[in-house]
């Protein structure tokens, strides 16, 4: 069971490709903490994001769709180090961290390092009729 979200973090930091800023239309994972106290992660995507009025600067709504089965909706307010995973905070007393997960870059380079070079290539397939007897023998 999962249960201290400082030492997952740390570790996901080591091996989740994260990007440094955030944008609408990334993938972003969520680390929190449940009622239960046990520590959920999930994938979701970044719908949009707006400002926050009521606080000070760099505060942000955002809108995100849970990647998960059924897809759920879900707006956070934020700030920018809390967006950009430089903290971990808290959404009604339970830890939460959030960071873009940059999916292009180390996918490309993780098929690279695994792609194999392709078998010899053979001669072609050709079709072979048979003659007829007693044509140019």
């Amino acid at each position: 069971m999962l249960r201290n979200i400082e030492k997952i973090v740390e570790e996901l930091r080591l091996k989740v490709p994260f990007k440094e800023g955030t944008q609408a239309g990334d993938v972003i994972l969520i680390v929190r903490e449940n009622e239960a106290g046990l520590v959920e992660i999930v994938f979701a995507r970044v719908i949009g994001y707006a400002p926050e009025i009521r606080h000070r600067q760099e505060w942000w709504h955002v809108d995100l769709v849970l990647l998960s089965i059924p897809l759920g909706y879900a707006t956070f307010v934020v700030n920018a180090d809390q967006l950009s995973g430089k903290e971990i905070f808290t959404i009604k007393g339970r830890k939460v961290f959030i960071k873009a997960v940059d999916t292009e870059s180390p996918i490309r380079e993780t098929f690279a390092e695994e792609e194999e070079e392709p078998p010899p290539q053979r001669g072609g397939l050709r079709l072979v009729r048979p003659r007829p007897p007693g044509d140019g023998d």
